[in-house]
């Protein structure tokens, strides 16, 4: 029996007290059972999506809070006026920048910055900065350059979190409709069995 296309428009109903969908002849048990499986499927691909749409958020927050903590980690290498203390592995002639180590740019250019910066989700920079600032890639900022970004990312966070309470609402209200579904499901085909026991005796 198949499960797809039944809708007001093309259920017919027959005078023998059977229902036509399609070409299939169904009683009226066969016509629920049909609609409440219709049903079901449709809120288990909502289901599937709300999943999906919930792990990538997992993990997008995971990995930015491990940037986060990444970073702060830099936050000691600026004096409070602004000034390098311990430039880390970079060599330049600048007193207010600090570069990543190695394996964090690394990190930074292959993971973090593809997927948290470049993806959107974090603002590298403000729209009247140059090209240069922000952490970019290069890899290399200023303790103003390093706190905006950080500030950013928080404001990301706390943007995610808000999402996911929104989401976990929604996927509440969606197992709640898919829980009333099977109850409909349920009563119609006893009052289905019922109407056909009395029309036997």
């Amino acid at each position: 029996m198949s499960t797809t296309g039944v809708h007001a428009s093309n259920v017919q109903s027959l005078d023998s007290g059977y229902f036509q969908v399609g070409d299939a002849k169904l009683t009226f048990a066969d016509l629920v059972m049909l609609v409440g499986l219709n049903s079901l499927k449709s809120q288990d691909k909502t289901f599937e999506t709300m999943f999906k749409e919930s792990q990538e958020r997992s993990e997008c927050m995971n990995l930015l809070n491990d940037c986060i903590q990444m970073l702060n980690t830099y936050k000691d290498n600026f004096d409070k006026d602004g000034k390098a203390i311990d430039k880390g592995g970079y060599t330049g002639s600048s007193d207010e920048l600090v570069g990543l180590t190695n394996a964090d740019k690394e990190k930074w250019l292959s993971v973090y910055k593809p997927k948290l910066t470049d993806s959107g989700l974090v603002k590298d920079k403000e729209a009247d900065q140059a090209a240069c600032m922000g952490i970019g890639s290069d890899a290399l900022f200023t303790k103003k350059e390093l706190d905006n970004f950080l500030e950013n990312a928080k404001l990301a966070q706390s943007n995610m979190s808000s999402t996911n309470e929104q989401q976990m609402m929604k996927t509440n209200q969606a197992a709640t409709k898919r829980s009333t579904i099977l109850q409909q499901l349920q009563t119609l085909l006893s009052a289905a069995k019922d109407a056909s026991s009395a029309a036997a005796r």
